[in-house]
Protein backbone atom coordinates (compact mmCIF):
# COMPACT_ATOMS: atom_id res chain seq x y z
CA UNK A 1 0.00 0.00 0.00
CA UNK A 2 1.14 3.20 -0.94
CA UNK A 3 0.48 6.45 1.01
CA UNK A 4 0.78 10.21 0.04
CA UNK A 5 0.40 12.75 2.63
CA UNK A 6 -1.65 15.93 0.60
CA UNK A 7 -0.99 18.58 3.81
CA UNK A 8 -2.87 18.40 6.87
CA UNK A 9 -5.47 15.11 7.15
CA UNK A 10 -6.05 14.62 3.63
CA UNK A 11 -4.29 11.33 2.64
CA UNK A 12 -4.07 9.73 -0.34
CA UNK A 13 -4.01 5.94 -0.58
CA UNK A 14 -3.31 3.43 -3.44
CA UNK A 15 -4.01 -0.21 -2.07
CA UNK A 16 -3.22 -3.34 -4.66
CA UNK A 17 -6.41 -2.75 -6.73
CA UNK A 18 -8.28 0.62 -5.78
CA UNK A 19 -7.34 3.98 -4.61
CA UNK A 20 -8.82 6.42 -2.52
CA UNK A 21 -8.28 10.36 -1.60
CA UNK A 22 -9.30 10.93 1.88
CA UNK A 23 -10.21 14.74 3.59
CA UNK A 24 -9.64 16.89 0.94
CA UNK A 25 -9.66 20.07 3.29
CA UNK A 26 -9.28 23.57 2.37
CA UNK A 27 -5.52 23.44 3.79
CA UNK A 28 -4.48 20.88 1.55
CA UNK A 29 -6.26 22.60 -2.08
CA UNK A 30 -4.28 25.78 -0.63
CA UNK A 31 -1.09 24.19 -1.06
CA UNK A 32 1.36 23.62 -3.63
CA UNK A 33 1.33 19.67 -3.14
CA UNK A 34 -2.16 18.93 -4.75
CA UNK A 35 -1.73 18.13 -8.53
CA UNK A 36 -4.68 16.23 -9.56
CA UNK A 37 -3.07 15.43 -12.86
CA UNK A 38 -0.65 13.38 -11.55
CA UNK A 39 -3.09 11.00 -9.72
CA UNK A 40 -3.52 8.28 -12.45
CA UNK A 41 -6.49 6.75 -10.94
CA UNK A 42 -8.97 7.43 -8.19
CA UNK A 43 -11.72 5.02 -6.93
CA UNK A 44 -13.06 7.02 -3.93
CA UNK A 45 -13.42 9.80 -2.68
CA UNK A 46 -14.14 9.34 1.19
CA UNK A 47 -15.08 12.59 3.91
CA UNK A 48 -15.05 11.74 7.15
CA UNK A 49 -16.94 15.29 8.22
CA UNK A 50 -18.06 18.47 7.69
CA UNK A 51 -15.46 21.02 8.68
CA UNK A 52 -13.67 23.17 5.98
CA UNK A 53 -10.07 21.13 6.94
CA UNK A 54 -11.82 18.01 5.86
CA UNK A 55 -14.16 18.96 3.42
CA UNK A 56 -13.62 21.77 0.70
CA UNK A 57 -16.19 22.46 -2.02
CA UNK A 58 -13.93 23.45 -4.65
CA UNK A 59 -11.43 20.58 -3.77
CA UNK A 60 -14.39 18.13 -4.24
CA UNK A 61 -15.70 19.62 -7.85
CA UNK A 62 -12.44 19.31 -9.20
CA UNK A 63 -12.01 16.15 -7.97
CA UNK A 64 -15.23 15.33 -9.72
CA UNK A 65 -14.30 17.15 -12.92
CA UNK A 66 -10.74 14.82 -13.18
CA UNK A 67 -12.61 11.73 -11.93
CA UNK A 68 -15.96 11.67 -13.28
CA UNK A 69 -16.71 8.10 -12.06
CA UNK A 70 -15.10 8.79 -8.20
CA UNK A 71 -17.85 6.96 -5.88
CA UNK A 72 -18.31 8.84 -2.72
CA UNK A 73 -18.04 7.66 1.09
CA UNK A 74 -19.49 9.93 3.37
CA UNK A 75 -22.33 10.72 6.22
CA UNK A 76 -25.79 11.02 5.14
CA UNK A 77 -25.23 15.06 5.92
CA UNK A 78 -22.47 15.14 3.15
CA UNK A 79 -23.83 13.30 0.91
CA UNK A 80 -26.99 15.44 0.92
CA UNK A 81 -24.39 18.38 0.67
CA UNK A 82 -23.34 16.79 -2.70
CA UNK A 83 -25.80 15.34 -3.84
CA UNK A 84 -26.00 18.07 -7.01
CA UNK A 85 -22.55 16.68 -8.17
CA UNK A 86 -24.14 13.55 -8.98
CA UNK A 87 -21.69 10.70 -7.05
CA UNK A 88 -22.61 7.69 -6.50
CA UNK A 89 -22.23 6.37 -2.96
CA UNK A 90 -18.87 4.20 -2.91
CA UNK A 91 -18.88 0.35 -2.33
CA UNK A 92 -18.05 -1.97 0.28
CA UNK A 93 -14.39 -1.46 0.42
CA UNK A 94 -14.87 1.68 2.36
CA UNK A 95 -16.05 0.52 5.60
CA UNK A 96 -17.51 3.59 7.84
CA UNK A 97 -18.22 3.67 11.45
CA UNK A 98 -19.46 6.17 13.88
CA UNK A 99 -16.21 7.88 15.57
CA UNK A 100 -18.32 11.15 17.10
CA UNK A 101 -15.84 14.51 16.60
CA UNK A 102 -14.37 15.20 19.79
CA UNK A 103 -15.56 19.28 21.84
CA UNK A 104 -14.53 21.68 20.28
CA UNK A 105 -13.35 24.48 22.89
CA UNK A 106 -15.80 27.52 21.47
CA UNK A 107 -18.46 24.78 22.46
CA UNK A 108 -20.19 25.13 19.18
CA UNK A 109 -21.79 22.66 17.31
CA UNK A 110 -19.91 19.71 16.10
CA UNK A 111 -20.48 18.43 12.59
CA UNK A 112 -21.52 13.99 12.44
CA UNK A 113 -17.75 12.50 12.16
CA UNK A 114 -17.44 9.10 11.03
CA UNK A 115 -13.83 7.20 11.00
CA UNK A 116 -13.34 4.95 7.51
CA UNK A 117 -11.49 1.51 7.16
CA UNK A 118 -10.13 1.30 3.55
CA UNK A 119 -7.98 -1.27 2.47
CA UNK A 120 -5.22 -1.54 5.35
CA UNK A 121 -5.51 1.99 6.89
CA UNK A 122 -8.49 3.39 9.11
CA UNK A 123 -8.36 7.08 9.19
CA UNK A 124 -11.26 8.44 12.34
CA UNK A 125 -11.57 12.06 10.80
CA UNK A 126 -11.50 14.32 14.01
CA UNK A 127 -12.08 11.28 16.83
CA UNK A 128 -10.28 9.21 19.88
CA UNK A 129 -14.37 7.70 20.29
CA UNK A 130 -13.51 4.62 18.20
CA UNK A 131 -12.07 1.39 19.92
CA UNK A 132 -10.44 -0.54 16.45
CA UNK A 133 -8.12 -0.15 13.57
CA UNK A 134 -6.52 -1.84 10.91
CA UNK A 135 -2.99 -2.05 10.70
CA UNK A 136 -2.16 1.62 9.68
CA UNK A 137 -3.99 4.55 11.98
CA UNK A 138 -4.12 7.98 10.28
CA UNK A 139 -3.41 9.38 13.81
CA UNK A 140 -4.55 13.06 14.52
CA UNK A 141 -2.16 14.23 17.08
CA UNK A 142 -2.46 17.88 16.44
CA UNK A 143 -5.36 20.04 17.22
CA UNK A 144 -7.96 22.57 19.36
CA UNK A 145 -10.12 19.52 20.19
CA UNK A 146 -7.08 17.50 21.42
CA UNK A 147 -3.92 16.57 22.97
CA UNK A 148 -0.79 14.78 21.67
CA UNK A 149 -0.45 12.81 24.92
CA UNK A 150 -4.45 11.83 24.49
CA UNK A 151 -3.44 10.66 20.90
CA UNK A 152 -0.45 8.81 22.14
CA UNK A 153 -2.45 7.00 24.90
CA UNK A 154 -5.16 5.75 21.78
CA UNK A 155 -2.74 4.38 19.54
CA UNK A 156 -1.22 2.35 22.55
CA UNK A 157 -4.62 0.94 23.46
CA UNK A 158 -5.73 0.21 19.61
CA UNK A 159 -1.93 -0.84 18.71
CA UNK A 160 -1.95 -0.15 15.13
CA UNK A 161 1.30 -1.66 13.32
CA UNK A 162 1.89 1.85 12.04
CA UNK A 163 0.98 5.26 13.10
CA UNK A 164 0.63 7.83 9.99
CA UNK A 165 0.63 11.42 12.03
CA UNK A 166 -1.92 13.33 10.25
CA UNK A 167 -4.47 17.04 11.42
CA UNK A 168 -0.59 18.89 11.91
CA UNK A 169 -1.47 22.09 9.45
CA UNK A 170 -1.18 24.14 13.05
CA UNK A 171 3.00 23.11 12.97
CA UNK A 172 5.72 24.98 11.56
CA UNK A 173 8.09 22.03 9.73
CA UNK A 174 10.90 22.55 12.71
CA UNK A 175 7.92 21.81 15.32
CA UNK A 176 6.30 18.73 12.89
CA UNK A 177 9.79 17.22 13.48
CA UNK A 178 10.28 17.83 17.18
CA UNK A 179 6.71 16.27 17.75
CA UNK A 180 7.88 13.16 15.19
CA UNK A 181 10.60 12.50 17.44
CA UNK A 182 8.16 12.85 20.73
CA UNK A 183 5.59 10.28 18.97
CA UNK A 184 8.34 8.01 17.87
CA UNK A 185 9.72 8.10 21.53
CA UNK A 186 6.01 7.35 23.08
CA UNK A 187 5.15 4.66 20.35
CA UNK A 188 8.21 2.82 19.35
CA UNK A 189 8.74 1.02 22.63
CA UNK A 190 4.77 -0.46 22.34
CA UNK A 191 5.95 -1.75 19.09
CA UNK A 192 4.20 0.91 16.92
CA UNK A 193 6.00 2.54 14.09
CA UNK A 194 5.75 5.94 13.15
CA UNK A 195 5.50 7.18 10.21
CA UNK A 196 7.12 10.00 8.77
CA UNK A 197 4.84 13.23 9.62
CA UNK A 198 6.54 14.79 6.28
CA UNK A 199 3.95 15.30 3.43
CA UNK A 200 4.54 13.07 0.49
CA UNK A 201 4.54 9.57 -0.66
CA UNK A 202 5.39 6.40 1.87
CA UNK A 203 4.66 2.73 1.14
CA UNK A 204 4.49 0.33 3.59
Amino acid sequence: MKITKLVHSCLLVEGNDKTALIDPGAFSWQSVLVDLAKIARLDYLIITHNHPDHLHEPFVQAVKQRFPDVRLAANAEISQQLQNMGMLAADDACIGFEAAHEPVPSGGEVPINWGWHFDRLTHPGDSFGFTETREVLALPYVAPWGSTTAAVELAKRLKPKYVVPVHDWHLSDEARKRYAGLLVAALQPAGINVISTENGTIEI
